[in-house]
């Protein structure tokens, strides 16, 4: 049984719960953001909410990225910096939210 195919989850759409939260193809990062959800699901046992959660808030930064012609891999602080800047209407949860999704995502991909 796959957690991230076989939950529902209020507010998840239907190609979230059925498995599609790892293959959204042509995504900039996709490898990478899949190969950490991939980890964090199969290695930490993180919930299919969770996951989905995190790919909600990384897959707007690697979007934020590309439509600058910026590599994910090439992001340095100040990326994520001007990233969070462009984004005044966040709160404090959420931004310290993503930067925690963040985190991870890059410590991750240092790490392989």
């Amino acid at each position: 049984m796959d957690v991230l195919t076989d939950i529902a989850l209020p507010g998840v759409t239907h190609e979230a719960r059925h498995g599609h939260v790892l293959a959204h193809l042509g995504d900039p990062g996709d490898d990478a953001l899949n190969d950490l959800i991939r980890a964090l699901r199969d290695e930490r046992g993180l919930a299919a909410a969770t996951l989905v959660g995190l790919r909600r808030s990384l897959t707007p930064f690697l979007a934020w990225l590309a439509e600058r012609g910026r590599a994910w891999q090439d992001a340095a602080l100040e990326a994520v910096t001007a990233y969070l800047a462009s984004r005044p209407h966040w709160s404090r949860v959420t931004i310290s939210r993503h930067v925690q999704c963040l985190r991870s995502f890059f410590r991750h991909s240092a790490r392989r």
